[in-house]
């Protein structure tokens, strides 16, 4: 698996159960992590989502933790009526939530990341594809900082919604992912990412994916551009990757892993008559149940927060209007100094909010 950047980190968020636990760094609940839906009318603005499973909140923890730029941690409370629930009774939630960037350490995952069956088809993805997962470990969540740490596997199992997977009380849709993981990381963001090669048809898929031009030729084909072309019996299409591999995409989230019980014996003996009655020990069978990316995106397409999108994006509109305007009419003073590109941009990202937190 190639080198993962470090700022993936950084969407990752813990939740505890109260402040104080929260700022000791004990009695975690679990992991969640922060997606950005972007403003139709301007993509450098989005709207932020704490993103977590229904059942964590359902246990009553409610308070996220983040670290701080420079060092140290800061707690955001919510309360349980703040997250939204998914329509279709899925284990995610999600939250608006404010983060000044100034204050905290942290980096949104775009909802263009997010998987759907139109990239899994066209990037033909599958079955040993490279998955990693980022969250908490129950031993060491870190006390001066967050302290998530990066799980490694593959998918084992492609999502099937006519065949859901039924693990920790919920029956549903469900990547499974062999990732040597353990209890706590449910919350978890899990991404995806695939090292294929592609010919011909497929080549033209990823490539309308992409919207990338295809080069005729392999001599024309510029540095760093994901396409090229090869010949073997005639003009192929050749389409790879010059980072090794496509992605990652956001699988989904990590909601639970496959129980394995045995029974429990009275001597070291596996004969019938020693199994101590009732008594059952968990395995750890290494598998992740992974809720779909899409079933993230339809609790985030709930219609009050699609409405306080829109309503956002109308306030936008408006004062990049006065922010333009008030600029237009300093130009046109005689003693006004030249505002440069850096200057303008410095103005819009002062006068737009980013984020409208849900009270």
């Amino acid at each position: 698996m190639p080198r993962i950047s470090d700022q993936v980190g950084d969407c990752s968020i813990f939740l505890y159960s109260s402040e104080r636990a929260a700022q000791d760094g004990s009695h975690a609940g679990g992991s969640g992590f922060l997606v950005s839906y972007p403003s139709e009318t301007n993509p450098i603005y989005g709207q932020l989502y704490a993103v977590t499973n229904k059942h964590i909140l359902d246990n009553g923890f409610h308070v996220l933790r983040l670290s701080k730029k420079g060092g140290g941690i800061s707690t955001i409370i919510t309360h349980r009526d703040n997250w939204v629930p998914n329509p279709n009774g899925c284990d995610v939630e999600v939250c608006p939530i404010d983060l000044p960037s100034e204050t905290f350490q942290w980096w949104a995952i775009g909802t263009e990341m997010f998987i759907t069956p139109e990239i899994i088809k066209a990037y033909r993805m599958g079955l040993g594809d490279d998955a990693f997962l980022v969250g908490r470990l129950v031993t060491h969540a870190g006390v001066q900082k967050n302290a998530p740490i990066t799980r490694f596997g593959n998918i084992s199992l492609m999502a099937d919604p006519s065949e859901p997977i039924k693990c920790q009380g919920y029956d549903q849709e469900a990547f499974l992912v062999e990732c040597r993981s353990l209890s706590g990381f449910s919350g978890s963001p899990v991404f995806v990412q695939t090292d294929q090669h592609y010919y011909g048809e497929a080549a033209e898929n990823v490539a309308e994916h992409r919207k990338k031009v295809l080069w005729q030729t392999e001599s024309k084909n510029p540095p760093g551009r994901t396409d090229g072309v090869v010949a073997g019996g005639g003009p192929i299409i050749k389409v790879q990757s010059i980072s090794g591999c496509f992605g990652p995409w956001l699988l989904g989230i990590d909601w639970g892993h496959i129980p394995l019980w045995r029974p429990v014996y009275s001597e070291q003996s596996q004969e019938s008559n020693f199994v101590k009655p009732n008594h059952w020990t968990e395995a750890n069978t290494g598998i992740a149940c992974v809720l779909p990316a899409w079933h993230i995106l339809d609790t985030l397409n709930d219609e009050e927060l699609m409405t306080s999108r829109r309503e956002e994006d109308e306030k936008l509109q408006k004062r990049q209007a006065a922010e333009s305007a008030s600029i237009n009419d300093s130009a046109l003073e005689p003693s006004a100094q030249p505002f440069s590109k850096d200057d303008f941009e410095a103005a819009l990202k002062k006068a737009a909010r980013r984020v409208s937190s849900k009270k």
